[in-house]
């Protein structure tokens, strides 16, 4: 399953190299909606059901963008 991730999470940024491109400059907003759109993806549309934003801390006072709990084997 952890190729899985990495081609989907491949196929969802050249999916949304566009519309990525054309908020790019988008302060305050960028990171949500991208943020939006994975959650979005990989929560209901591919079934990672342990797919989150902002909740892994990584550090004091720090936390991943996304995180994912894929079985490894």
């Amino acid at each position: 399953m952890d190729g899985q991730w990495l081609e989907l999470l491949v196929k969802f940024f050249e999916a949304h190299s566009e519309p990525l491109g054309e908020i790019f400059d988008a302060d305050g907003c960028r990171e949500g909606w991208l943020h939006g759109e994975l959650f979005r993806c990989f929560r209901f549309r591919h079934g990672f059901n342990s797919f989150k934003v902002n909740s892994l801390r990584i550090g004091v006072n720090r936390k991943a963008d996304f995180s994912v709990n894929i079985p490894l084997g």
